[in-house]
């Protein structure tokens, strides 16, 4: 009988810090190595997350360390690789493992090229997956970049995005498209089993997710909430999440002397805040493809959001949401103001979003993209 297929893959995140960004390449890391296959993952970031996964790994390689060492090795014990640059670190793993496939995970489209012309160094087949394209980028990319970057992802087996519309803006932006860029979905992880609607006369929404003004837009949610209308109203904004600038919001929602939002720090809690919030609300001026937008609209809560990133690929307008046709405070204001002459429908919009979501499967993502790595490294072997 002929022996299962088995890869030596290797998973970089070239992201800071653990986010939402990094669930998919993570779980997809995790069941790829439950399946038997010799996993290695390198980060430049220590989380209780990856801590975890490296229990499951072939080798874990730290990419913050000027002397880094390869970890949890199974076969080839006790190899230690000292190193002066990151490159230096993937470069002596390139020579003595030599893996079939790179999955390059990435926060934007602009974030790896270093990553991916070490690859090409190598010439070790890599696929990217990219988490946010953004019109920001356009500060940053030059001639140069471009053309680095436009050789690089055409040099790639496939280039994933987590929506259409990141997709087609990076297209846009490298003046490119070579047939070998596809969109999966970011993952549903976590059970919406079981959560009732909020009932009463005062209504709750919530913002999930780093709090991080220019990226989530909660700058503009406070100048629109800094208005007698929605100081007045009987409704509580309550922001969950921690990032940078939460004592300056804090500060500053006691300068507007708004009563009505409230700083709820970080949790895993999602079932909890679904419990306590009939709506979410995501003012971003730039996503990928949200995750706390997929886990709210799986919880059967309906959204305001701005039209940014794959948003309006999961939310219909007036139907299981409400749409800011722009990313600026008077876009925002409209939808909001939409959203409350409909808040009696909120909950069979809600019901409608969570239809919608679960047709759309997010919580197979993370089996389909494992799949389709294997499916590209098979074609490799009979090429």
């Amino acid at each position: 009988m002929k022996e299962p297929f088995k890869a030596n893959i290797l998973f970089i995140s070239t992201n800071e810090i653990w986010s939402g960004s990094e669930l998919l390449w993570y779980e997809s890391a995790k069941y790829l190595a439950s399946q038997g296959h010799a996993v290695s993952a390198a980060v430049n970031y220590d989380h209780l997350k990856i801590s975890e996964l490296k229990h499951s790994l072939h080798f874990f390689i730290d990419l913050r360390y000027r002397h880094s060492k390869l970890s949890r090795i199974r076969r080839l014990a006790n190899r230690v690789v000292t190193v002066f640059k990151t490159n230096d670190v993937l470069a002596g793993y390139f020579k003595n493992i030599q893996p079939a496939l790179v999955v390059i995970s990435q926060g934007s489209s602009i974030a790896s090229p270093d990553m991916i012309e070490l690859c090409s160094r190598f010439q070790a087949k890599f696929v990217t997956l990219t988490q946010l394209v953004s019109e920001v980028h356009w500060l940053w990319l030059n001639d140069d970049l471009q053309q680095r970057l436009k050789k690089g992802y055409e040099k790639s087996l496939k280039n994933f995005f987590v929506s259409r519309r990141n997709m087609e803006l990076h297209e846009f932006m490298l003046a490119y498209s070579c047939g070998n860029n596809e969109v999966v979905s970011n993952p549903l992880v976590v059970s919406a089993n079981g959560t009732s609607y909020p009932s009463g006369v005062n209504y709750s929404i919530a913002f999930v997710g780093r709090i991080e003004c220019f990226h989530k837009g909660l700058d503009m949610l406070l100048r629109v909430l800094n208005t007698s209308k929605w100081k007045n109203r009987p409704v509580a904004f309550n922001l969950y999440g921690d990032g940078p600038h939460v004592s300056i919001l804090a500060q500053q929602i006691a300068l507007f002397e708004i009563n009505n939002i409230h700083l709820k720090g970080y949790t895993t809690d999602v079932a909890t805040v679904w419990q306590q919030n009939q709506l979410m609300i995501l003012p971003s001026r730039m996503e990928g493809q949200s995750l706390a937008l997929i886990e709210a609209l799986s919880f059967n809560r309906a959204a305001i959001v701005t039209d940014v990133g794959g948003a309006s690929e999961i939310v219909e307008d007036n139907v299981t949401g409400f749409i800011a046709h722009d990313a600026t405070e008077g876009g925002l204001d409209e939808a909001m103001e939409r959203a409350w002459e409909q808040r009696e429908k909120w909950e069979n919009m809600g019901i409608a979003a969570g239809k919608k979501i679960r047709a759309l499967r997010p919580d197979q993502s993370v089996h389909f993209f494992s799949e389709r790595i294997m499916e590209i490294l098979q074609e490799c072997e009979t090429s």
